[in-house]
């Protein structure tokens, strides 16, 4: 039988050949432009809806696993994302006015209905249903999406952002009756709003910086109107995160040796495990990433002929996953060894660091300003976390060996 951990794993994997494939099938049929916007506008939604989610989605996670009150904790947390989306969404439509996309009001509501099937879905995997819970979460709408674009060719972009919004539509509505119709109760509220809002005060911010950072050279491009370059910009990054389906697994290898470790004293042990873990990293890492670059001409030509020229870019990309990985081995050494706070703060800090210099160069060659923006936003946790490691615990992280 397949653990749980294997099922996540291929349904992420499907996942990730979903999103590739309507990539493909976007870039592929629109113009430059077109397709320019459409990524721009669901990166700002994604930034969005994270806001409106008011970091609630690893409280609704903790809480209904060790909770006998589930649905009450699902219905708070979702009667307090309606009250925060009360004021994201006047600002959200605000900022599509500002940035000429007034025409497509119906987007206003994804970032509700999307910040809805994340806390469904974390609700779901909260009382165990792992596998319900990621399908909903990272593949349905895809899905879903995928079948809208093949059956109605030749969309205009309020067209294509029309149809993902109905594919997500779609997903909560069936997450949320799979839901009602696993809990059997539909009632319930838990007044104790202090239990929700102390914990997510303290995650919104880093959710919403997080998500930023994923997304800043796309946002930066589209919000300085280089809308040829953000395609070509989204297709390399959409590539290059293949790689982090290594970060996935190793995530759940090592998290859970770090905090015993630590918990236990042994820093020769913690040290141990942490060259282990970069040393791991590096070995399932530097392959895809040699290999990619190696065919990345030939893997851009299969999203159109005019992003063939850009293996230049993807290849860079590529070696930033690599440092990326290693930056997701460190994140959870820094939570699962009491150091998350400060790590949130320098999360914040590369974040604004990066934006600042992403404004000043983007001008003068766009796709290089945003990649030096993308590169600060890997490298300078990366240095953080292996300058705090070596100060409070002595372990130098580049030493040679295990």
């Amino acid at each position: 039988m397949l653990t749980d951990a294997l099922w996540v794993l291929i349904i992420r994997c499907i996942a990730a050949a979903m999103g590739f494939a309507i990539t493909a099938l976007i870039t592929s049929t629109y113009v430059q432009s077109v397709v320019g916007d459409y990524f721009f506008l669901i990166s700002i939604v994604a930034v969005f809806s994270a806001i409106s989610s008011l970091g609630l989605n690893n409280v609704v996670l903790r809480k209904c696993a060790v909770s006998d009150s589930q649905v009450a904790t699902v219905n708070t947390s979702m009667a307090l994302v309606l009250v925060a989306y009360l004021i994201v969404g006047p600002v959200f439509y605000v900022a599509l006015i500002a940035k000429g996309f007034g025409s497509l009001f119906f987007l206003v509501q994804a970032p509700l209905v999307i910040a809805s099937i994340g806390l469904i879905s974390h609700g779901l995997q909260g009382v165990g249903r792992i596998k319900t819970a990621v399908f909903f979460g990272s593949v349905l709408h895809q899905f879903l999406f995928y079948v809208i674009l093949k059956l109605l060719s030749d969309l205009t972009l309020a067209g294509l952002v029309l149809a993902s919004s109905a594919a997500y539509f779609a997903t909560l509505v069936c997450v949320g009756g799979v839901w009602v119709v696993g809990s059997k109760v539909v009632l319930g509220f838990d007044w104790e709003l202090k239990s929700y809002l102390g914990p997510a005060s303290a995650l919104i911010l880093f959710q919403v910086f997080q998500e930023f950072n994923v997304a800043i050279g796309q946002i930066a491009l589209g919000l300085f109107d280089y809308q040829d370059d953000l395609a070509v910009y989204a297709v390399c990054i959409k590539i290059s995160t293949l790689i982090s389906f290594c970060g996935f697994a190793l995530n759940r290898v090592y998290a859970p040796k770090f905090a015993k470790l630590y918990s236990d004293g042994d820093i020769p042990g913690l040290a141990a495990i942490i060259y282990s873990a970069r040393n791991t990293a590096l070995l399932l890492g530097l392959p895809l990433v040699i290999l990619g670059s190696l065919f990345s001409g030939t893997v851009l030509h299969f999203f159109g002929e005019v992003y063939a020229e850009y293996s230049w870019f993807l290849i860079c990309l590529l070696f930033m996953q690599l440092v990326a990985l290693l930056n997701g081995n460190l994140a959870y050494l820094m939570i699962m060894t009491g150091g998350e706070g400060k790590y949130k703060n320098h999360i914040v800090a590369a974040s604004v660091l990066a934006f600042a210099v992403v404004c000043l160069f983007i001008h003068f060659k766009p796709l290089l300003g945003a990649l030096a923006g993308y590169f600060i936003v890997q490298v300078y946790p990366l240095a953080y976390c292996i300058l705090r490691i070596r100060k409070e615990h002595g372990i130098r992280y580049w030493r040679v060996g295990m």
